[in-house]
């Protein structure tokens, strides 16, 4: 049969967070089937004749009659799908009557979104039961008459035509709900094509108030996002930018041939050139690099602490030239400075367009590891489109890393020689890596993101990472929306640290002692299922005590208001 709507997908997922702090996030919800006391079934009972494409609605009134009105909190839907079934409920912002909804008034800004419908599909002409998702997690209707429409899920209607009220198929009713159908359509919303009569196929599980009952609002999404920046720490990039030829003058010509040298500081690096020592030969087999390639992560067996970044101990060796530092890096033979100071944070011996013997042109790529040095060679590798080869070598250890170039070869392409900490900037300038030693200082600042943004029934949830080792941290959060920013003078506070907070005693979602700089921690703070709480703001924000400087750092805030969705 061939359906009478086109396709139309929605997805939903979540995150979890890590561990918990504090309170525990908010769960609510019920479990599929009839989750209330009372249950209309409409009139067809599952007993289909017709049917639509993945996306379509179908639209239906309801007449509320119970004197306190009603909470559904199921729907049971006719769907030839088997799985996760996901879709959507609304209520007409101007009409009630269903026989009145046509292409004028079937337009977005007609409807409002009410509640989100997820379950698992059991096939054609069987009860596929939903749970209502929402602040409430149920379709609150007061005594009155509403339209409601289904729609814009991940799967296809199943429903009946229309044979009429009384008698026929499309009008149901019990002593709390009337239920007339109604109508389906190729899309949501509209304007599309309407079909008519057309009656829903479902089940309706609701609870009769004990007391009034607030009709449900229009869904308003839950969001956070990132304010500011944190402090203790900062971009760190020191390269040259080699010219064609360029390069044989200034690194691997024989009379004048230099290592490059990398030394950790603890908080940066310094680096200069220093005169050349012998590349050590290969031991282990080619590591078998294509063109424009890159390895798995291979750890180092130790982490790149000394240059100020803790977390780094693994690497990943590109074809062309790079080492990657705790990332599989992307492999690009077009070396420029605005790439590589944006990027992850890596080494480029001799970042230029290399084409091993494995892609037609020559040489080999190779690690060789001991427990304190990892040592990646390019072993006569062709510059591309050439049958030049160059050789360069990288010996990285726990607190210096050095690049080597064998003084024979002809580095005849434009290149890139330097490192970057993985801290994204801009500006930066070539450096004349022989001519000078370049000091610079900058790791990764603390940093809070938020991995649920609040709901009402839900939370907030977030996270803090970078935390100084062996520090103290804690996670604040206040009501109101964050400024934009009050700078945090020293010595007490690193360079560069801002306080984001709106006020100045915020409350604390937990304490981290003795933090593990490479550890992420979790805090969640619960939302009460009260629309009171619907588009309240929030503000947070990470600071720690770094004993090893005696400052305090910050991190960037985050900017989150409460939906009920």
């Amino acid at each position: 049969m061939v359906p009478e709507n086109m396709t139309m997908r929605l997805s939903r997922s979540g995150l979890v967070p890590l561990f918990v702090l504090t309170s525990a996030i908010a769960t609510v919800g019920r479990a599929p089937g009839q989750c209330g006391a009372s249950q209309l079934v409409t009139p067809p009972n599952y007993a289909s004749d017709n049917g639509g494409g993945i996306g379509g609605a179908v639209y239906f009134t309801l007449d509320v009659t119970a004197p306190n009105g009603v909470s559904i909190c199921g729907i049971a839907v006719n769907t030839s799908a088997f799985g996760p079934i996901n879709a959507t409920l609304y209520v007409h912002q101007s009409i009630s009557d269903v026989t009145q909804l046509g292409a004028v008034n079937n337009a977005a800004s007609d409807w409002c979104e009410v509640a989100g419908v997820s379950g698992t599909g059991n096939g054609s002409d069987q009860p596929s039961p939903c749970t209502i998702q929402n602040g409430t997690n149920s379709l609150d209707l007061p005594p009155g008459q509403y339209l409601i429409a289904l729609g814009n899920g991940d799967f296809a209607h199943r429903y009946t035509a229309g044979t009429g009220c009384l008698p026929g198929n499309q009008c149901n009713s019990d002593p709390n709900v009337g239920f007339r159908g109604g109508q389906a359509s190729n899309a949501f919303p509209g304007p599309t094509t309407l079909f008519a009569p057309r009656v829903f196929n479902g089940t309706i599980d609701y609870d009769v108030g004990v007391t009034p009952v607030t009709l449900s609002p229009c869904l308003k999404a839950g969001a956070a996002g990132t304010v500011g920046a944190g402090c203790g720490g900062g971009p760190a990039v020191v390269a040259e930018l080699f010219g064609t030829w360029d390069l044989t003058d200034r690194m691997a010509q024989p009379a004048t041939a230099h290592d490059v040298r990398i030394v950790g500081s603890g908080a940066g690096y310094a680096v200069d050139a220093v005169p050349g020592t012998t590349l050590l030969p290969p031991v282990a087999a080619p590591l078998g690099l294509d063109d424009d390639e890159t390895t798995p992560l291979l750890p180092l067996g130790f982490d790149l602490g000394a240059f100020g970044m803790p977390c780094r101990d693994a690497i990943s060796i590109d074809s062309n030239g790079c080492v990657w530092l705790g990332v599989e890096g992307a492999s690009d033979f077009s070396e420029t400075l605005g790439e590589f100071e944006g990027g992850e944070a890596r080494l480029a011996p001799y970042w230029t367009d290399l084409q091993t013997g494995l892609a037609g042109g020559a040489g080999t790529v190779h690690v060789d590891q001991t427990p304190t040095e990892t040592l990646v060679t390019w072993n006569g590798i062709a510059l591309w489109g050439t049958v030049t080869a160059v050789t360069c070598q990288c010996s990285i250890t726990a607190s210096e890393i050095r690049f080597r170039y064998d003084a024979t070869a002809a580095f005849a392409n434009a290149g890139l020689v330097g490192i970057t900490n993985g801290i994204g900037t801009s500006g930066t300038v070539s450096s004349d890596l022989t001519a000078s030693t370049y000091v610079v200082t900058g790791g990764a600042p603390v940093a809070l993101v938020a991995t649920q943004t609040p709901s009402l029934g839900g939370a907030l949830s977030l996270e803090v990472s970078r935390l100084p080792a062996g520090g103290l941290g804690a996670i604040q959060l206040d009501l109101g929306p964050p400024t934009a920013g009050v700078p945090l003078i020293g010595p007490l506070f690193a360079a560069n640290c801002s306080n984001y907070l709106p006020s100045p005693v915020p409350v604390s979602l937990g304490l981290v002692v003795n933090a593990d700089a490479c550890q992420t921690y979790a805090a969640s703070s619960s939302v009460p299922a009260n629309p009171a709480f619907l588009c309240l703001p929030f503000a947070a924000q990470a600071a720690a005590f770094d004993f090893a400087t005696n400052q305090v750092v910050t991190s960037n805030a985050i900017d989150a208001v409460t939906g009920n969705f």
